[in-house]
């Protein structure tokens, strides 16, 4: 049992840290809801916040991928799925216009993506597809691994982005009007730390605040 306690204020950035098999991904999965606490309030997330927990494996279903990318959009007609909103984002995470064509192309319905898509491109259209469905809370399990070091650090952007801007490719007038953005990630980067508001050390004793230099290559598992 991890001793401990953590509070999150809504509109933060926050990254999980510590040694392999230390709690941080079950920790991830009871924030998101995709695991069910053993004892009733350990864990309190406000019930009017939307909490989409990203897999760290890309998935597809039978479709266009420009539907794809837009599950987990609220309504049809959510101006969240659009067309111009999902290739902004998509544009933002350096997508190729090879997969940008992909995505225009709404009749490609009978394609494997992930026998088309390269392994970069599949883990990039993952995060796109958490930045277009524009949930309160993003838990995301090492969201930086597969790439390098240029790419990672405009993934990091576009989280930092998200907890800013509440929300990626949204009218900034109406930023006044959104809820808080909150993210919270594990990272074995020092490209997720420095961009953090709070940073937690997790291990299988005990959870603790600590600060950017605190953290040490072990911490990053």
């Amino acid at each position: 049992m991890i001793k401990g306690s953590m509070e999150i204020p809504q509109g933060s950035m926050v990254g999980l840290v510590g040694a392999r098999a230390g709690g941080k991904t079950t920790l991830l999965k009871l924030f998101s809801g995709s695991l069910l606490p053993t004892k009733p309030g350990c864990v309190f997330v406000p019930s009017h916040l939307r909490v989409l927990n990203v897999s760290p494996d890309p998935l597809f279903y039978k479709g266009s991928l420009y539907d794809n990318l837009k599950f987990g959009v609220e309504k049809p007609d959510d101006p969240d799925g659009s067309m111009e909103r999902v290739l902004r984002i998509c544009t933002a995470l350096d997508l190729p216009p090879r997969v940008l064509d992909l995505i225009k192309d709404t009749s490609l319905v009978d394609i494997v993506w992930a026998t088309v898509l390269t392994a970069t491109e599949k883990h990039l259209c993952l995060l796109a597809r958490a930045f277009i469905a524009n949930f309160e809370v993003l838990c995301l399990h090492k969201p930086t691994q597969q790439f390098g070091r240029e790419t990672a650090s405009r993934v990091i952007t576009m989280l930092r982005q998200f907890v800013d801007e509440k929300g990626v490719e949204q009218d900034f007038k109406t930023r006044h009007l959104r809820r808080c953005r909150t993210c919270v990630f594990t990272t074995v980067s020092d490209l997720g730390f420095n961009s953090c508001d709070l940073i937690y050390e997790i291990d299988n004793r005990e959870m603790r605040m600590i600060s950017a230099d605190d953290v040490t290559p072990a911490m990053l598992a």
